[in-house]
C-alpha cells in the first residue's frame, strides 16, 4: 500500500479521483477535518510535537491521532501535491482574544492552492469553531457562507486578515452562559497573512516556543477538537462542548459541560477515536477560545 493510499484510508476518503479540480478539493478537506483532530495532547503526555514529515504521517495516519497546524495542513498540503495541485504554503499570526491582538509571531502554517487560474485558501488545521470546512476564494470583501458561519477576507495595511461572522449562541447549561471560551464578538477575527511563500522548517522555532514557553496559549491548556456533519465537538482544558450550528435560524447550539479529570482519556478515545499512549497529566491554566 502506497503512503498515498494510506492516508485515504485515514480520512476515509474513496471518492473517484480524475484531476487536482475544485470539488475533489472541497470534498478532500471535508474528509480531512471530519476525521483527523485539531489537537496538542502530546504536550501533556510528555511527548514532543516535530516537523519531521514522517513522524507526523506515522502519527496521524498510522497511530489514527491529530496534530495542530504544522501537523494536519503539512500532512494535508502534501497530499494535495501528491495529486498534482499546484499549491504555495503561506504562514499567518493567529488572533489572540486575550490581548484582542493579533500574535507578533508567524505560527500558522495555511496553503494556498491555485485552480484554473484562482487561488484559494486550504486550511485543515484551525480547528474549534473556526475552523473552515471548505477551501475559502482567495478574494477580498466577499462573503462566503459555510456550515460554521460566513467568512470573509480583508485587507489592512498589505496584510489579509480572515474573519468570521458569528451566530447567535444558545447555551442549554445556564453554568456556562458567561465561559471565558466563548467569544461574544459577532465579527470574530482568526488570522492575518500575505502571500510571502514559507518552508515548514522556518516554524522549527515557533513550534518549540509553542509547547514550552508559558506564555504560549497552546502550552497550558489541553485542546482537542473535531468537526462533525452539524457543528464541531471540543474539549478544552476541563471543558466539554458539542456545537450544532444553525440549530434554529440565526443561532448556533453549544452544549457544554464539565469534564472529571479521571474521565478525560476515555472521552479523547470515544470521542475523537484518539487512545493515548503516554499517561495524560492536564492543564487548565492558557486562555482559549471555542
Amino acid at each position: 500500500m502506497t503512503k498515498l493510499e494510506e492516508y485515504f484510508m485515514r480520512i476515509g476518503f474513496k471518492e473517484p479521483y480524475d484531476k487536482p479540480d475544485l470539488k475533489t478539493l472541497i470534498q478532500l478537506q471535508e474528509h480531512f477535518i471530519r476525521s483527523v483532530p485539531f489537537e496538542n495532547l502530546d504536550i501533556f503526555c510528555g511527548e514532543q510535537i516535530v516537523l519531521d514529515f514522517d513522524a507526523i504521517f506515522n502519527k496521524i495516519v498510522r497511530c489514527k491521532r491529530g496534530g495542530w497546524c504544522c501537523e494536519n495542513n503539512q500532512l494535508f498540503s502534501w497530499a494535495l501535491k501528491e495529486l498534482g495541485y499546484n499549491i504555495i504554503n503561506l504562514g499567518a499570526r493567529s488572533f489572540n482574544n486575550k490581548k484582542n491582538d493579533y500574535n507578533p509571531f508567524v505560527s500558522h502554517f495555511i496553503t494556498k492552492v491555485i485552480i484554473d487560474g484562482k487561488s484559494f485558501l486550504a486550511d485543515v488545521g484551525y480547528g474549534v469553531s473556526g475552523q473552515t470546512w471548505q477551501p475559502l476564494e482567495l478574494i477580498l470583501d466577499k462573503k462566503q457562507p459555510q456550515g460554521p458561519g460566513d467568512y470573509q477576507f480583508i485587507e489592512e495595511k498589505g496584510m489579509w486578515h480572515l474573519v468570521k461572522f458569528v451566530r447567535k449562541i444558545d447555551i442549554p447549561n445556564e453554568a456556562f452562559a458567561k465561559s471565558p471560551l466563548l467569544s461574544t464578538n459577532p465579527c470574530r477575527r482568526l488570522y492575518c497573512f500575505n502571500m510571502e511563500p514559507r518552508e515548514i522548517n522556518s516554524f522549527k522555532e515557533i513550534c518549540y516556543y509553542l509547547q514550552t514557553s508559558p506564555d504560549s496559549q497552546l502550552n497550558g491548556k489541553a485542546i482537542c477538537t473535531l468537526q462533525t456533519p452539524t457543528g464541531v465537538r471540543a474539549v478544552i482544558g476541563k471543558t466539554y462542548s458539542e456545537v450544532t450550528y444553525s440549530y434554529q435560524d440565526g443561532a448556533d447550539l453549544y452544549d457544554m459541560s464539565t469534564v472529571a479529570e479521571e474521565e478525560m482519556e476515555k472521552m479523547f478515545k470515544e470521542k475523537f477515536g484518539i487512545d493515548l499512549k503516554g499517561k495524560f497529566v492536564p492543564q487548565n491554566t492558557s486562555y482559549y477560545t471555542l
